[in-house]
This record gives C-alpha cells, sequence and structure tokens, in this order.
C-alpha cells in the first residue's frame, strides 16, 4: 500500500495551508465486475444469454496472463471484448500486471530521456537561470515561486532516478535563490543537504512540508527541535485545521486511523510506536462460532455478513527461525466492505516438505467443501520451493486453485491497513480461529526499532503474516472505500 498525503503536516518559512488529503476517492468497487444480465433484447424476442462460470472467469484471466489478446480471448469463450475487459479487471492481480506493464513503459521512456540527456540538461539550466533572477524572485507571489520550484525539483529528481542516498554531481548542480521539498520526512538526509546546498543565493527562501513520523527521525531532531536557532517558522496543525475538509470528511478520515497512526496523521504529532499495536482490536470483532454456522429451514445460512461473502482466499507463512508455518482462510464480502478471517491451521513440529504438502491439500479441502469460491492461496515469496510443491500437489490432486508468490508489501502498510478495518469494524474474526486472535491481542511494537513489529518468537507473528498475505491484493480497494456508507450487518 502507497503513502498519503495527509494535511498533518509542517511548514517552515511560509505558512501556506496544505491542499486537501487526496485519500478516499469516490469509488464503488462493487459495480466494477463482470456485466452479466440474464436476458437480452434482440428484435422483439426474449434471450436467454448464459452468464460466465467462474472456471469461464480464471481461464479468461489466465489467458490474458499468457499473453493472449481480448479480441482472441473474446472469440474463444463466445462473448464481448467488453465482457473480457471487465472481466479481466475485475482481477486485483492482473490488475496488478498491467500496472506493471505502465511502470515499464515508463521506464523505457526515462531510458530514452537519460539517453538525451545533455539536451535535458541544458534545457533545465536555462531554466533555472532564469529562476535565480533577483528581480522576477521580487515581483512573483510566493505560490509562483513554490509551484516553479516544486517543478524544478521534479524535473531535476527524474533526471537523477529520484531522491536515492547519494551524493554524485551532475550537470544540474546549479545555484537556487529557493526551494520547496514536499514530503520531506520521506527523503534521504543525504539528498535533502544536497538540495539545500544548491541554495547558495543571498537571501534564498526553503519551504518545507510532511506528515509527522517518529522522534527520532532526521528532520524531527536536526530541524523542527532546532527551529529557532535556523530562523525558521515551524507549523504544526492537525486535520481538523483544515478549512477545506467538511466534517462528513473529517469522520471519514479519522476512522481510518488508530494509536500511534491517529496521533500522527489526524492529530499532526511526533509520536514513537510503542506498546499494543492493535489497540482498537476487541471482542467486538469477533463473530461466535455458533452465530457463524447457524442455518434457516433451508440449510442456508443466516447470518448476515455470511450471506455476503463473494471472494475468498488463503495465506500461508512458512516456518523460519523460532515460527511455524500457519496457513489462513479468509473471506471478502460484495463490495469488499467487510474482511473476516474463516479458518485457519498452525503448524509448530518440524515435518519435511512431503508431509507439509499432504497438510496444505487436506485444508484447501476442508475449505473449499465450506467456501467453494476459494480461488488463490498467497504464499511467503520467501520459500520459492515449497510453493513449487504447493503448486505440484495441487495440480496431482485436482484442486482448482491457483498457488501465488504473496506481494508481501511494507509491513507498516499492512499494519495500518488491519489497524483501520479494525476501528471501523470491518475486519472479524470468527471465535474459533484462536491463534489469530490470540495474535492480533499480543503484537507489540519493538522498543528497540523505529515502527517494527516486535519479531523475537514471543509473540505469534506467523499468523499474522499469513493474515496479510491473503488481503494484500484487496488492502487498497477496501481503504479507498472507508467511509463510504456504511455496512448494513
Amino acid at each position: 500500500m502507497g503513502r498519503r498525503r495527509n494535511p498533518a503536516s509542517v511548514f517552515f518559512c511560509l505558512g501556506v495551508a496544505s491542499a486537501p488529503w487526496r485519500g478516499g476517492r469516490e469509488t464503488s468497487v462493487g459495480s466494477g465486475g463482470v456485466f452479466s444480465t440474464g436476458q437480452i433484447v434482440i428484435g422483439g424476442d426474449v434471450r436467454n444469454v448464459p452468464r460466465l462460470t467462474d472456471l469461464q472467469k480464471k481461464g479468461i484471466v489466465a489467458d490474458f496472463a499468457d499473453g493472449d489478446s481480448m479480441r482472441k480471448i473474446a472469440k474463444k469463450y463466445k462473448v464481448s471484448t467488453t465482457t473480457v475487459h471487465r472481466t479481466v479487471r475485475c482481477d486485483p492481480e492482473t490488475e496488478q500486471k498491467i500496472r506493471q506493464k505502465k511502470e515499464q513503459n515508463t521506464a523505457d521512456i526515462l531510458a530514452y530521456m537519460e539517453s538525451k540527456r545533455d539536451i535535458v540538461c541544458e534545457i533545465l539550466g536555462k531554466g533555472l537561470n532564469v529562476l535565480n533572477s533577483q528581480k522576477k524572485l521580487a515581483e512573483a507571489t510566493p505560490a509562483q515561486i513554490t509551484t516553479a520550484l516544486g517543478t524544478s525539483i521534479d524535473k531535476w529528481t527524474a533526471i537523477r532516478g529520484g531522491p536515492e542516498d547519494t551524493e554524485n554531481a551532475d550537470d544540474l548542480s546549479r545555484t537556487l535563490a529557493g526551494i520547496f521539498l514536499d514530503e520531506v520526512a520521506l527523503m534521504p538526509e543525504s539528498f535533502f543537504n544536497q538540495a539545500l546546498a544548491r541554495c547558495s543565493v543571498d537571501g534564498a527562501r526553503l519551504w518545507f512540508s510532511c506528515n509527522p513520523e517518529n522522534p527520532q527521525h532526521w528532520f524531527y531532531t536536526n530541524w523542527i527541535q532546532r527551529h529557532d536557532e535556523r530562523n525558521a517558522l515551524y507549523l504544526r496543525f492537525g486535520m481538523t485545521d483544515n478549512p477545506s475538509l467538511s466534517e462528513k470528511t473529517l469522520a471519514r478520515y479519522q476512522a481510518m486511523y488508530s494509536g500511534v497512526f491517529y496521533q500522527r496523521y489526524i492529530q499532526g504529532l511526533w509520536v514513537s510506536a510503542e506498546g499494543k499495536i492493535y489497540i482498537s482490536f476487541s471482542p467486538s470483532n469477533i463473530i461466535p462460532k455458533v452465530e457463524w454456522d447457524a442455518t434457516d429451514e433451508q440449510g442456508k445460512p443466516t447470518h448476515p455478513i455470511r450471506r455476503r461473502i463473494s471472494t475468498v482466499t488463503m495465506g500461508v507463512d512458512f516456518e523460519g527461525n523460532k515460527s511455524s508455518h500457519a496457513f489462513v482462510l479468509t473471506g471478502f464480502t460484495r463490495g469488499y466492505r467487510e474482511i473476516i478471517t474463516l479458518k485457519e491451521l498452525r503448524i509448530r513440529e518440524e515435518i519435511d516438505p512431503t508431509e507439509l504438502e499432504g497438510r496444505f491439500v487436506r485444508f484447501v479441502r476442508e475449505c473449499k467443501k465450506e467456501y467453494s469460491m476459494l480461488s488463490t492461496v498467497y504464499c511467503d515469496s520467501a520459500e520459492q520451493v515449497l510453493i513449487r510443491g504447493f503448486r505440484n500437489a495441487a495440480r496431482a490432486n485436482h484442486l482448482s486453485i491457483y498457488v501465488r508468490n504473496a506481494a508481501k508489501g511494507e509491513i507498516i502498510d499492512r499494519i495500518r491497513f488491519y489497524c483501520a478495518m479494525q476501528a471501523q469494524r470491518r475486519h472479524m474474526i470468527l471465535s474459533d480461529c484462536t491463534e489469530t486472535i490470540k495474535a492480533f491481542e499480543d503484537a507489540l511494537w519493538d522498543p528497540d526499532k523505529e515502527d517494527t513489529r516486535l519479531d523475537n518468537g514471543s509473540t505469534n507473528i506467523d499468523n499474522l503474516d499469513a493474515q496479510e498475505y491473503s488481503s494484500e491484493p484487496y488492502m487498497k480497494i477496501m481503504l479507498d472505500m472507508t467511509g463510504h456508507g456504511e455496512s448494513d450487518r
């Protein structure tokens, strides 16, 4: 999950109001799936149009992933290219591959720009010389100056490949009369110092903004705590200080965070992550198994959340140092409103790969018997040999599932997601998933490392990792939906 721009910011030298937070865009996830009408009218006749089966949908996604064109796939499955397009875009993994292709295209373009480096540097150099004009600086408004400087920094970092931790000089080592660095806390200190070194004109102005991090961060200790001696104006404000946000929007943003994340991103405080991580997790996040299993006279589930489950995945974390194998089954309701921990399996004893594959097959069969929509298993990508064994075992036992590598994004982003879902009562756990419940209850911040989950064998991290692997493809979707309509459970 990527960082969000929040209104809790820090400014120096100039009190410029922060732009409204860009998070929580209005999206309607549930409407983006495969459009399949039951009937269609042609020439006055009503003809039945067959719906795509789950197996057909999986085949379409697999063929597209193998490089087949949408027209070829449409012809193969006797559907329109629009149906193929919607089916493909509904699959999170395929969507990720599309994004990766776009990133590759971007990389190709940047590579071309790099080949034209001398020409680009010459153009930017002329622009920087114009910016260095004292007359133009005197006539420009603060907004015009910050916009121009921000643009120049963007171009500078693009040519350099981004604000990497390097101090090599290049053709853009020009003199500047001012600089604006947004989200400065995300930049390496060496890049920051290098940028400031360019501002050697007398009376040069500096503007910085950022969201709070931990109080040991270099920007907090070197600049915020020393702003008086640096002759800097320090302005701290929280999200509620942003006049452009309505009460409804504020409430929606505030519901996304709890604990240390609430203090940082809502209140604008530089605080350390200490003690329990999932402070919003409570008995209200636990569903009694007897209620979950209740059925009506026709044998259909009566629990409102269970009736809405539409997607089921599994996460697998393999045994490491002082750890265990963990399997977690996760369900998602229609529109990705809720996420539910459905089943779990934790293997503490040491077993060989063959026995592990057997346990995997039995657990998958048990899960599919109850939740037939289980289609994908996301495994810890660090163990490729075990993953290949799982794939072979699934194929040999005719299990209609995909075994894939987990995305394994930043742990802090995964923690932030579950803190948000639990605070909104959108993450629920069945009461018989005792290992996962205890894992969330016991999880602690590492007292010796900033923003790091304690992983010394004293708590069960394995179930948390497996839980996170199973939900990573849907985290951004669910976060973007925050506050857009209450759950009707």
